[in-house]
């Protein structure tokens, strides 16, 4: 099951998303709304991956597509927290080229 909350920086008008627990495909539903409902208040995300147990490959398209999103809208996008399992899942699947990943 995935929790989100977010919560919006208004001196850097940026928005925090945090993800906690597993985002599998049952939840990539929300987690799609989550990035939809955060792009609709800021061109900048940062999404907190530091309690996200387990993440599927329908959640990371939906990482991946928000990323590219922004960048067509000149916006941000980046993940920070990513725990060292997940971390080597986006390097073998050279999606940390892709994506930007803050320690």
């Amino acid at each position: 099951m995935l929790h989100v909350e977010t919560a919006f920086d208004v001196a850097n008008h940026t928005l925090s998303i945090r993800l906690t627990g597993s985002a599998d495909l049952q939840s990539s539903g929300a987690l799609h709304e989550a990035l939809q409902q955060g792009m609709t208040q800021s061109n900048d995300l940062i999404v907190d991956c530091s309690r996200l147990q387990f993440i599927s490959s329908m959640s990371l398209s939906e990482l991946i597509a928000t990323r590219l999103e922004l960048r067509k809208r000149g916006g941000s996008f980046c993940l920070v927290g990513v725990p060292p399992m997940i971390r080597r899942l986006l390097a073998n699947a050279r999606l940390d080229t892709l994506l930007v990943i803050r320690v």
